[in-house]
């Protein structure tokens, strides 16, 4: 099933209610993968992923749109992503609220250089990102939306306009 192209940013209530259509009419094994891409229209995103995370287990699973999911997972764990992920650990620990970082900002400086090697490595300059708490579990769902150098840099209000949508996204 395919959705008309994403509604503006300005009309958050709108997307809400395509979202939920979306999650009635899809099977649960495509799910994921097509609310990705509505995403990414939506914040004008060049790539994402949504990864999956439980205490127990570490990663648990991922969908991921213009990335070599593989590749990219594994050099994460390569270069210590656990430990040294600024910007996971920030969405982490305010869960529902989406945070944006860009790399010709000047807090990027203090993001390790190894952790700035990364993004450089996988073509990433913007991440606008949100950490989903599941109810009743310990899982966790991270939502990343990237942008290539040269893009527009993400806004508060492109931050603003995901933590709207979170609590629909759960």
């Amino acid at each position: 099933m395919q959705l008309a192209t994403a509604p503006a940013p300005s009309d958050p209530s709108t997307f809400t209610l395509a979202l939920f259509q979306l999650a009635r009419t899809t099977g649960c094994e495509h799910f994921q993968q097509q609310l990705l891409q509505q995403l990414l229209k939506r914040f004008d995103a060049d790539r994402g992923a949504i990864t999956m995370w439980h205490p127990s287990t570490s990663f648990v699973a991922a969908a991921g749109s213009g990335y070599d999911l593989a590749a990219m997972t594994a050099d994460w764990h390569a270069v210590g992503g656990g430990q040294l992920d600024y910007h996971a650990s920030v969405i982490h620990s305010q869960p529902g609220k989406a945070f944006a970082m860009n790399t010709l900002e000047p807090r990027w400086d203090s993001v390790t250089a190894i952790w700035r090697d990364f993004f450089r490595r996988h073509g990433i300059a913007q991440v606008l990102g949100v950490a989903i708490e599941f109810e009743g579990c310990q899982t966790w769902a991270h939502l990343n939306l990237t942008r290539g150098p040269g893009a527009a840099a993400y806004t508060p209000g492109d931050e603003a306009a995901l933590t709207h949508l979170a609590p629909s996204l759960r």
